[in-house]
């Protein structure tokens, strides 16, 4: 799923849907829970930040990070999660594996944490 930056708009869904709504500097997005829950990892660039949006579709949890650590920017895709929290994920860079709530669990990062941007779960009408 590519989200796109643009005009404020405004749209009507035929029924509530969970959103999280991410804000850098001037530039807004929601992510609709239902476009996430198909992949609990999306990456994506909003502000010209580049950005990991986390999923969780049980506990309709969702968590933006910063993709950059260290200086380097991180692509991410989800693997099966062997710890306790329900969404883990790994970089394609340096294959570090990350939890939901943002650390890296093992690999050269491990230890290291990811920035979290601010974000508001929100109902959309």
């Amino acid at each position: 799923m590519k989200y796109t930056e643009g005009e404020a708009r405004t749209s009507v869904r035929s029924s509530a849907s969970g959103v999280t709504g991410i804000c850098v500097g001037k530039a807004l997005r929601a992510y609709p829970f239902t476009d996430m829950a198909p992949t609990a990892v999306i990456n994506d660039n909003l502000g010209g930040q580049a950005l990991l949006a986390i999923f969780d579709l049980d506990s309709r949890t969702a968590i933006p990070y910063s993709r950059i650590v260290e200086g380097q920017e991180l692509t991410f895709y989800q693997v099966e999660a062997e710890g306790d929290l329900p969404v883990e994920f790994m970089d394609v860079e340096t294959r570090s594996r990350w939890d939901m709530l943002g650390y890296a669990v093992s690999g050269p990062f491990g230890g290291v944490r990811l920035e979290q941007l601010p974000a508001y779960n929100s109902m959309w009408f």
